[in-house]
């Protein structure tokens, strides 16, 4: 990279507007160095996938991070938000975000899917068009908002809290609270089955692409480091439908 297109290594952030507290522009790497020893969740930074497009390599890095992080589109460009050891964090991301991206970077089977409080989270977006990508250990999952109520395709679906509550009867965890009928804590493998067979009921999985399934990972990447398209339509054109 040249001295000229090499982009500046840190910027003050704005103190005002729709960017207040984003320090910009950065690759991903580079802002990622810059959250390492510091104990301070909630930082964001601007990423230029211009001059860096985001890498397979580049989010299975994120992974090495001792909590989770987000990155997500924001009226065109592409926003890393440090979390913590509780959950991402998605400070200034809007409504109308194109697609968001989450880490589970804990391991163990208990992390692999898209959580009941990662289904929950679709609602709060603009659940017609935003595209969603977890990255785990096994790869990146393509998720969207629900399309309609568990196993029913033909009813669509107006409240997201009724199927996270009802989902567990059958298999003695609450969804919404973690909690078996006992009220002691689930086991967190069965919280994560359970969630994602309840995604799977309403129609929530696009795509999935293990970390060596480099058609699978181009998909994603192809949507993640174009922001001048609507996501829903890159859907289509990344080959999700």
């Amino acid at each position: 990279m040249s001295e000229q297109t090499q982009p500046p290594e840190y910027f003050e952030p704005p103190e005002e507007g729709a960017h207040a507290g984003v320090i910009a522009p950065l690759t991903l790497m580079a802002a990622v160095t810059r959250f390492k020893g510091v104990e301070m969740p909630g930082q964001r930074f601007e990423i230029d996938t211009a001059i860096s497009p985001i890498t397979a390599g580049d989010l299975r890095t994120l992974m090495n991070l001792p909590y989770e992080v987000a990155l997500y589109e924001d009226g065109g460009k592409t926003v890393l938000n440090r979390g913590d050891e509780t959950g991402a964090r998605m400070e200034g991301a809007t409504r109308e975000a194109r697609w968001m991206l989450h880490t589970h970077p804990f391991g163990g089977e208990g992390n692999l899917n898209p959580s009941a409080a990662d289904i929950l989270a679709t609602w709060r977006h603009d659940h017609e068009k935003t595209v969603h990508f977890l990255v785990s250990e096994k790869g990146i999952t393509t998720y969207r908002a629900p399309q309609h109520e568990p196993n029913q395709p033909d009813i669509p679906i107006h409240n997201i809290l009724r199927p996270l509550a009802l989902w567990g009867r059958g298999t003695g965890v609450n969804l919404l609270t973690g909690k078996d009928d006992d009220g002691h804590p689930a086991p967190i493998e069965t919280l994560d089955e359970e969630a994602r067979r309840l995604a799977e009921a309403m129609g929530m999985i696009v795509d999935e692409a293990a970390w060596d399934d480099q058609r699978g990972m181009e998909r994603a990447l192809s949507i993640i480091n174009d922001n001048r398209a609507k996501a829903v339509g890159n859907l289509a054109v990344a080959g999700f439908e």
